[in-house]
């Protein structure tokens, strides 16, 4: 009896601690925009990091839609896709529907950022479309410090090559402009 009762117990624990590990991401993707600046001095990216480790950014400067992007890869290690995945759990991005700031409480002016995340298909054999979480621009104050420090923990993954490259270029489009 205490066999069958330890095997019941042992089979009902193992199978709580499977579904407490929730969804799980496949990629998160970044994106920023300036915000309201003259047309030269205007620029986006978008930084995209897979759990695999395959990361890029794409970048635009200035205004014109017809500037050419700036495109950049990049390997992620396993510990800095850890960190992200640490992050995105402390977002709550995965677990709540994130909500948006009133329309009157919204700052007036700087930079926009959201963020992005694909989840993995729990089922690979059905056809169906990834699910997909994505922060507005202007999230509640409940969620601004745990999406800020997502934001952050992913610039901070992006080789400073990278950086330093998108830099040189914006200030050689600005000079020129």
């Amino acid at each position: 009896m205490y066999k069958i009762f330890f095997s019941f117990l042992s089979l009902l624990i193992i199978s709580c601690a499977g579904s407490q590990s929730g969804p799980k991401w496949s990629s998160v993707s970044l994106m920023y925009e300036s915000g309201p600046l003259p047309p030269k001095y205007q620029y986006s990216y978008t930084v995209t990091i897979n759990t695999n480790g395959d990361g890029g950014v794409v970048c635009f400067v200035g205004a014109d839609p017809s500037n050419p992007s700036l495109t950049y890869d990049f390997k992620c290690t396993p510990e800095n896709t850890k960190k992200i995945d640490e992050a995105i759990k402390k977002s709550k991005i995965l677990e709540d529907e994130i909500t948006e700031m009133p329309e009157g409480k919204r700052p007036i002016g700087g930079h926009l950022e959201k963020v992005r995340v694909i989840l993995e298909n729990e089922n690979p054999n059905l056809d169906q479309p990834p699910k997909v979480k994505e922060s507005p621009y202007f999230p509640d104050e409940k969620y601004r410090s745990g999406l800020n420090n997502l934001y952050e923990t992913i610039q901070k993954i992006v080789p400073s090559s990278v950086w330093d490259d998108f830099e040189k270029k914006k200030s050689e489009y600005q000079s020129k402009n």
